[in-house]
């Protein structure tokens, strides 16, 4: 069974913006653990990938600090 990742846009200053991945997950339970994320934090962004997604243009302005986790 192949598992999902479930990554968090994030930046810090030494690395700049990078997405962190914060919970390794099956098939079966991924969106649940989307969801849960989602309503801890719901200003982070969050997706889910088997590998890291790539940073695109404009995402340094959705990306949070980890100093922000809740």
């Amino acid at each position: 069974m192949e598992r999902t990742t479930l990554w968090r846009l994030t930046w810090s200053h030494a690395r700049g913006v990078y997405w962190l991945a914060m919970r390794l997950c099956d098939a079966y339970n991924a969106d649940a653990w989307l969801s849960q994320f989602q309503r801890d934090e719901p200003n982070a962004v969050y997706m889910l990938s088997v590998k890291r997604p790539k940073v695109k243009a404009g995402d340094e302005t959705r990306a949070l600090h980890p100093a922000t986790f809740a």
